[in-house]
């Protein structure tokens, strides 16, 4: 993951510096969901310095997680150096509207204000969303059970429930064992449905 841009020490008079950190998921408006699964939104900019945590995270939208995306590269500018190819990488049809969509997710953004550009690949879709406390806070009593009930299909899915099942996130875990995170979500529905079926 590359990055690249204004160096903080050197910004002239930032209206407001906002850090923030971007953790297991890159959270989106239910809106923009559609043009991401088409690949025709592969760029978000966020209000201030973000720094991913991780190269792998999971899209989530209103609660639901739609599958796992690769962050390319971070760039930070400041709000008014934003161009045409962002916009168009975002999805929007001019930088103006660009701007103009930002100025209503973020009202008092100003033009010298620092925003983050993160270009991101959809890497896998699941085949539809998935609550987002499955992945979470449920995960590792899902893992457990489906280790109990031999759900795995392979010594690698064995691995990545292990690992989740030991306080590992899902990503994290499907990585370990190089196994597709779409696979352990699919092991870990289906520990649900026992799940289900014993209350």
């Amino acid at each position: 993951m590359r990055s690249r841009g204004v160096d903080e020490r050197r910004t002239r008079h930032p209206s407001k510096v906002i850090k923030r950190s971007l953790g297991a998921t890159i959270t989106f408006k239910k809106a923009f969901i559609p043009k991401i699964l088409k690949n025709a939104k592969t760029v978000t900019v966020r209000w201030g310095i973000v720094k991913p945590s991780r190269r792998l995270v999971l899209i989530e939208s209103e609660g639901l997680i739609y599958g796992e995306a690769e962050i390319k590269n971070v760039k930070v500018t400041h709000f008014s150096q934003l161009d045409e190819e962002c916009a168009s990488k975002d999805g929007f049809n001019g930088v103006e509207e660009l701007k103009s969509a930002l100025k209503r997710i973020y009202p008092s953004i100003e033009p010298n204000d620092l925003v983050t550009v993160l270009e991101f690949e959809v890497k896998e879709l699941f085949k539809s969303p998935v609550p987002r406390d499955l992945l979470f806070a449920r995960a590792g009593r899902l893992a457990r059970l489906a280790l109990a009930r031999g759900l795995y299909a392979s010594a690698g899915e064995r691995q990545a429930l292990a690992h989740i099942a030991a306080g590992k996130d899902v990503v994290d875990a499907s990585m370990l064992a190089g196994v597709p995170v779409g696979r352990v979500v699919e092991v870990l529905l289906e520990a649900r449905k026992f799940e289900l079926d014993s209350r």
